[in-house]
């Protein structure tokens, strides 16, 4: 069941629809407090409201307050730099009020509709992932632990799994990620991104693992520079002496312990907190 704010112009088209809840607010008053209250999938959100406030001004409070409420924006006085703005507070789509828009905008709940549904999937699945990493008997958890992280991070946009235990005639990657992602941020990073994972338990990833993790980032022939060292319980204070002694590389790894796992496991902006783990890493 999907909850959603809209107006009253749609009323007739989704009356009948048995997917949908709506709430109805005449004033952003009314609006901001239903949001803050309640859980919302959805907001319809007219760029001109009726009393005053500019809805650029309560998409930011909305997306303030509840940054995993999605917007789309509703206007009959749009222009291009008003459609970038209301992309840059957060809006996940701009719909022009002109003739039969009401059925663009039915249209696009549908499309809404069909991605949650999608992510719900994904992230039960990630969940059921997590834990069967940690119930699994030890000698099958190191393959349970990678198809983990390799469906965490195939849920980061532009990151696209290229391929799982990569052999050469010195060494082997766990997964291999290629960055095409669009983000400012990623970007900048290089085009492949390694990813080792450990399952120990009884024994703390060290500096040893470290180093040799280094050294395949090294190896890509100056492709890869990013790499992320994943563990189910901690690592050994040597991590962090080796990350200083290092610092000057132009090479980075960056240390994910069980704690790390775990919030990325529950992250609702997975991309953001490995920007947040890499800038850490970074700052060391």
């Amino acid at each position: 069941m999907t909850r959603k704010l809209l107006g009253t112009v749609l009323k007739l088209k989704l009356s009948n629809r048995q997917d949908i809840l709506i709430s109805e607010a005449e004033t952003s008053e009314e609006a901001l407090r239903k949001i803050v209250e309640d859980e919302f999938d959805l907001v319809l959100l007219d760029l001109r409201l009726q009393f005053g406030t500019e809805g650029l001004d309560v998409l930011a409070e909305i997306k303030t307050h509840k940054p995993q409420t999605e917007v789309i924006m509703l206007t009959a006085y749009g222009t291009i730099a008003i459609t970038v703005e209301a992309m840059k507070r957060g809006a996940i789509d701009f719909i022009p009020k002109d003739q039969d828009y009401e059925d663009l905008v039915v249209l696009k709940l549908d499309k809404f509709i069909r991605e949650t549904a999608l992510l719900v999937d994904r992230e039960r699945s990630i969940r059921g992932l997590y834990d069967t990493v940690f119930s699994e008997e030890t000698r099958r958890k190191g393959k349970a632990l990678e198809t983990l992280i390799a469906t965490l991070f195939s849920s980061v946009e532009g990151f696209v799994e290229h391929e799982r235990n990569v052999k050469t005639k010195t060494e082997e990657i766990d997964i291999v990620f290629r960055n095409e992602s669009q983000h400012p941020f990623w970007q900048k990073e290089s085009g492949l991104v390694l990813i080792e994972c450990k399952n120990w338990l009884s024994t703390r990833v060290g500096k040893d693992e470290f180093v040799i993790f280094k050294e395949k980032l090294e190896n890509r022939v100056g492709r890869c520079r990013l790499g992320f060292l994943i563990c189910t319980e901690d690592f050994a204070d040597t991590i962090t002496r080796e990350m200083l002694r290092s610092s000057k590389d132009d090479f980075l790894v960056v240390p994910i312990n069980g704690n790390k796992l775990q919030q990325l496991v529950n992250s609702r902006n997975r991309s953001q907190l490995l920007i947040e783990f890499l800038t850490a890493a970074a700052l060391v």
